[in-house]
């Protein structure tokens, strides 16, 4: 993101008042308002996308039932 330098300061190099200053805004969040101001007018950069949201793909296998109880799970002999 480009920011334009309202007050001189230091950082990765010397940036004087009217400077375009390129850098990520987490990194001077610190600066904006006081030494820089953002000049495309967003305030952020867009947000990252989330992968989990994604449907799962049509080759995934479908539900299985419950299996219903049996003779062998309940001990297998009757009477």
């Amino acid at each position: 993101m480009k920011f334009k330098v309202l007050r001189h300061h230091i950082g990765d190099q010397v940036y004087n008042v009217g400077d375009i200053r390129e850098a990520r805004e987490s990194d001077v969040k610190h600066l904006i308002g006081k030494s820089l101001e953002p000049l495309n007018g967003s305030k952020s950069e867009p947000a990252p996308k989330n992968k989990a949201v994604k449907r799962a793909p049509k080759n995934k296998a479908a539900p299985v039932a419950p299996v219903s109880t049996t003779e062998t799970e309940t001990g297998g002999a009757a009477g």
